[in-house]
């Protein structure tokens, strides 16, 4: 007996759910469909040994000039089944990349870890623990990353963990964000007669049965899961790269950034070829600078790297420590990046920064009860001898309502108008100062 597995093995990949550019996604399935489709597979064991993907596990990742280079290519998948090879599908799965970092930390020949990736991304099952896996070995060893050609999505998400990431001139990078697809096939039934009950114990149990219609409760649960691994990729790049959080949604739209571009965005580092990246002196000089140097603003010149510092400073592990501090100064001040920055350079701890920003925010709330006051000195002098009434109202509704307000706090408090408004302005001094600006100025010099 045999059957074809082609129907099921698309079903399952495309209910999963994707850190992968939608186009390459296509591709894939149009390739299982295409290849996997053609073949009997017999029941009599073959049928397992097709989804095994439990064969001996070959190294892919080779060593050069003590650099460990572990490549990150085609579809990424937690595991990748062993026909993948058979149909000449180019594939990386999570697991390996894990035990090539393990085996590149073992390794005392290996002084540094590079990822050559050229991948469209994959699935997001196993996509975090690599991610994690990266990022805890660069506090080993100095470990980098380079797209060649595309990093897109899920393998954005890997390449973003090294201390330094760069490109090849004409790489596409970006591309962060997941998605799911579900067919909702309701209405093909309907039209063949047919009505599918799915007979469930919840309300999200059985969604995208075909010939079942999807709620949008169902569609709504599926999109929570969304955002919520949405926000741990955001959460990842934002780690790996040293950016704050909020700089980081800015860029997970989906859309993919040509190289240059992409280094304006702070995405990568720079624009450079693999070979200038195959030697200890050549990644240990782009290491530091990684540590030393960040982007103050997007676009901005990198800053200059104290080399005096840098030889006092010696050993390497002190340069991560440095880089560690740098980037817990800007997630605890993500909207205010230059503040970080002058901490930084001043060599403060996150709670010293802290302490210290409790100064500047008093210093800011000082300026603005100065400006209050100033605020209430010019509507001494703006209504000194004159009629409240008198001023222009009309056609400005901050001033309309500046003069409301006044109105109504004289009668509650059977106080004078100038009082009111005296009182007012305090309480509300945007509409004060909106209404100030509606006065001629010949009036506002009286």
């Amino acid at each position: 007996m045999s059957v074809k597995l082609h129907g099921a093995i698309i079903e399952d990949l495309t209910s999963r759910i994707w850190a992968m550019e939608e186009l390459a996604l296509k591709g894939m399935l149009r390739d299982i469909n295409s290849t996997v489709g053609k073949v009997e597979i017999h029941i009599d064991g073959a049928a397992s040994a097709a989804q095994d993907t439990s064969s001996t596990r070959r190294s892919r990742m080779t060593v050069q000039n003590g650099v460990a280079v572990i490549p990150v290519t085609g579809y990424l998948l937690k595991e990748v089944p062993r026909w993948f090879s058979w149909f000449g599908i180019d594939a990386t799965a999570y697991s390996d990349i894990v035990d090539d970092i393990a085996g590149a930390l073992d390794d005392d020949g290996v002084k540094q870890i590079l990822l050559k990736v050229d991948s469209p991304g994959g699935e997001v099952a196993g996509a975090q623990e690599a991610a994690d896996a990266i990022f805890a070995a660069r506090q080993v060893k100095p470990t980098n990353a380079f797209i060649e050609d595309l990093g897109a999505s899920g393998a954005y998400w890997l390449a973003s963990q090294g201390q330094s990431l760069q490109a090849n001139e004409n790489a596409l990078v970006g591309s962060i964000g997941v998605y799911s697809v579900y067919h909702d096939t309701s209405k093909m039934a309907e039209g063949l007669g047919i009505k599918v009950h799915v007979i469930r114990s919840g309300e999200h149990k059985g969604m995208g049965v075909e010939g079942a219609e999807i709620t949008d409760k169902q569609i709504k649960g599926i999109q929570d899961v969304i955002d919520g691994i949405a926000s741990n990729f955001v959460d990842a790049v934002s780690r790996g790269r040293g950016m704050g959080k909020t700089e980081a949604s800015k860029l997970a739209t989906g859309q993919v950034w040509i190289a240059a571009e992409a280094q304006k965005l702070g995405l990568i580092d720079g624009v450079s070829i693999l070979d200038s990246l195959l030697s200890i002196e050549a990644v240990s000089v782009l290491t530091r600078e990684e540590m030393m140097a960040e982007n103050l603003e997007k676009g901005t010149e990198a800053q200059k790297v104290n080399e005096d510092a840098l030889k006092a400073e010696g050993a390497e592990a002190a340069l991560t420590a440095d880089r560690k501090r740098l980037v817990e100064l800007k997630a605890a001040f993500p909207e205010d990046v230059a503040f970080a920055y002058e901490q930084y350079e001043a060599g403060a701890s996150v709670e010293t920064a802290k302490a210290n920003y409790a100064d500047v925010l008093s210093e800011r709330l000082k300026v603005a009860e100065a400006k209050i006051a100033d605020a209430d000195k010019k509507l001494a002098a703006s209504t000194e001898g004159a009629d409240p009434v008198d001023f222009q109202e009309a056609g400005n509704a901050d001033a309309s309502d500046f003069m409301k307000m006044s109105r109504a706090r004289a009668k509650k408090d059977e106080s004078s108008m100038r009082a009111a408004m005296l009182a007012v302005s305090k309480e509300n001094p945007e509409v004060h100062k909106s209404f100030l600006d509606t006065q001629p100025k010949k009036k506002m010099q009286k």
